[in-house]
This record gives C-alpha cells, sequence and structure tokens, in this order.
C-alpha cells in the first residue's frame, strides 16, 4: 500500500497536497480524544489536590489518627501521581505533533 502511495505521488504530484492535507486532518481528529481526557484528566488531578490537602488539615488537627488515615492518604497521592504522569505524556505527544504538515516540507523529502 506504502509503495503505491509513493508511486502514485512521484507520478501525479498534484496528489500531494491532497494527502498532506488528509494527513494533518487526521492528526488533528486524533488529538481531540486526547484533548478530551487532559481536560477530565485536569479536573480529577484538582478534586484530587483539595482531598489530600484536607486530610492533611485533619492530621495536623488530630495527628493521633494518622496511622488509621495514613494509607488513604497515601491511595490520594498515587493517584494524582498517576495523573500526573498520564498530564505528560498527553503534553509530551502534544509537542511532538507540533506544527501542520507543509507540502514544501514533504516535497523537499
Amino acid at each position: 500500500f506504502v509503495a503505491d502511495r509513493l508511486k502514485e505521488i512521484v507520478q501525479l504530484p498534484e496528489v500531494l497536497p491532497r494527502l498532506v492535507a488528509a494527513l494533518n486532518e487526521e492528526i488533528v481528529r486524533q488529538s481531540q480524544p486526547l484533548e478530551q481526557e487532559l481536560v477530565v484528566l485536569l479536573e480529577r488531578k484538582e478534586e484530587l489536590k483539595t482531598k489530600i490537602e484536607k486530610w492533611e488539615v485533619a492530621l495536623e488537627d488530630s495527628p493521633e489518627l494518622f496511622p488509621m488515615l495514613k494509607d488513604r492518604l497515601d491511595e490520594l497521592t498515587e493517584k494524582r501521581r498517576q495523573l500526573h504522569i498520564r498530564e505528560n505524556e498527553i503534553l509530551g505527544i502534544f509537542q511532538q505533533q507540533g506544527e501542520p504538515i507543509q507540502v514544501k516540507d514533504v516535497q523537499r523529502i
């Protein structure tokens, strides 16, 4: 399939702009679910931050509860850490996507 497309591009250069446009549309289409995931992830991360802060205040007020609350606090902190890792993964993908593909760049190749 790829070889056939390359032959088509070499033989019919007018195909290249359509192909580049299709690739750019596909990149945008694939990034939309990631954008939605990022929004939800950031909301969840903020919720966890608030919960963690409440647990920390509760522990400051009643340090004797630490043995009982430690596991829950650790669990919330770990969930927040995992969300932060996923956030960085998504942001890395967006950074790699960069600018749209330009026909002139493909022609140079």
